[in-house]
């Protein structure tokens, strides 16, 4: 059950068209909530006891953010962060061949994430086409969001022929380890709190509580202008 859970929801976040997953006895309150409570929520496993159990696989899944492992073990964790933050997250370019390193989706809101964690140089012509490409092809398959184009790697200038726009922004991968700590605290912070009835509410509480709700917690990052390197 667990495995088929974790499959639906890796094709949900390659494509829109597959409805949420919604784990039975989860989603018990009347009262609104947002995408990503009900999302994070479904994330949490639920024991004979009637007690809330954090993601078995959660420290290892982000233990990439870390920066020791390869690119593609960089790339998945950001793919599973902006899972656990309750957005719609997913890697098209390893998915569809195509498109962007790692997407993260909400609302109005579509982060476009290139992971240049191993850039030793500076950002260079073609990896700000790259990026723009990416931004044009997340335009053609997800309109009207407000997309954000962001290097994840050092903070590097770019080359005089790589005339990046000002949108274009750089964000170091620590930055995304301490937000996977951050978030990793709000899930021990939930299931500590949390009853099967009550798991909303507590998801919505905490994520205020430690400044996770969403699109907020994005203007909290540091982050600089690529322009401005």
């Amino acid at each position: 059950q667990n495995s088929a859970r974790k499959y639906y929801k890796r094709a949900n976040g390659a494509t829109k068209t597959i409805p949420k997953f919604l784990d039975a006895g989860i989603n018990l309150t009347s009262n609104p909530v947002s995408s990503q409570v009900t999302n994070i929520a479904n994330e949490f496993l639920l024991n004979k006891g009637s007690s809330v159990v954090i993601p078995i696989k959660i420290h290892s899944n982000l233990e990439g953010l870390s920066g020791n492992g390869t690119i593609n073990q960089v790339e998945e964790a950001l793919r599973y962060l902006g899972q656990y933050l309750g957005l719609d997250s997913s890697r098209p370019d390893n998915e569809h061949g195509t498109g962007p390193d790692i997407l993260w989706i909400s609302d109005d809101v579509a982060l476009v994430l290139e992971a240049k964690t191993d850039k030793d140089t500076e950002y260079k012509k073609v990896d700000v086409g790259q990026l723009s490409d990416h931004m044009q092809w997340v335009e053609n398959n997800y309109e009207g969001n407000n997309k954000i184009p962001i290097f994840v790697g050092p903070l590097n200038s770019s080359t005089n022929s790589a005339n990046p726009s000002s949108q274009v922004l750089v964000i170091e991968l620590s930055v995304f380890r301490e937000l996977g700590q951050k978030l990793i605290a709000a899930y021990d912070d939930i299931a500590h709190r949390a009853l099967p009835m009550s798991l909303n509410h507590e998801v919505e509480a905490v994520l205020h509580e430690r400044d996770l709700k969403w699109p907020n917690l994005f203007d909290q990052l540091d982050k600089y202008q690529l322009v401005s390197l």
